[in-house]
């Protein structure tokens, strides 16, 4: 028997201010100019705007990679 075990998905972004790079989470991210109420999936290349965790702010910041880790059993 075979069991894929997909985690959280993670972002490299880099802060536009002080291009400082930072891997984050899904819920330390959010679009900037979101459409509609509705979340869309935050792709490379997206201005997004995400936490800096030593002072909690929320900041402009550039996708630059995203992956996930999974687990695969036998």
């Amino acid at each position: 028997m075979f069991s894929f075990d997909f985690t959280e998905i993670w972002y490299l972004v880099m802060y536009e201010d002080d291009n400082n790079m930072r891997v984050l989470g899904e819920e330390e991210i959010r679009h900037i100019f979101a459409e509609d109420e509705a979340e869309e999936e935050v792709q490379v290349g997206d201005i997004v705007s995400a936490i800096w965790l030593p002072n909690g702010q929320w900041y402009d910041a550039k996708v630059l990679q995203k992956g996930s880790e999974f687990l695969f059993l036998l």
